[in-house]
């Protein structure tokens, strides 16, 4: 089974592989037409109140998370045109973002006390 699911998606990451998807899809609903019930679902606010607890994170979330991670700016507008959008979610495929602790000013090496924040990445 785990063969055949290799075979499908090129012996790739599975997790990258499954980000580049959810990316190619998002610029896919933001594409279409606004009267499309899909991208009105998509764009959608509820009215009311939320249940106790912290609120559950939202597709559109994750995926905006995931941009952000890669450095993708104004995706909005950059998921209008196919072709950049294209060589975005093939970024999405590669290990080339990652994301490195930064070391805090006066912080020393070693140790393993931890205290570095992971907002840097590397491309």
């Amino acid at each position: 089974m785990n063969y055949e699911l290799n075979e499908l998606i090129g012996n790739t990451d599975i997790v990258r592989f499954i980000k580049s998807r959810r990316i190619a899809w998002l610029g896919h609903v933001m594409r279409m037409d606004d009267k499309r019930t899909l991208k009105r679902i998509s764009q959608w606010k509820p009215i009311g109140t939320r249940t106790r607890g912290r609120p559950r994170k939202r597709w559109i979330a994750g995926s905006e998370e995931d941009l952000q991670i890669m450095g993708v700016r104004r995706w909005r507008k950059q998921c209008e045109e196919r072709a950049d959008w294209k060589k975005i979610t093939e970024k999405a495929k590669t290990p080339q973002w990652v994301v490195m602790p930064i070391k805090e000013e006066g912080e020393e090496g070693g140790g393993g006390g931890g205290g570095g924040s992971f907002d840097k990445i590397c491309l």
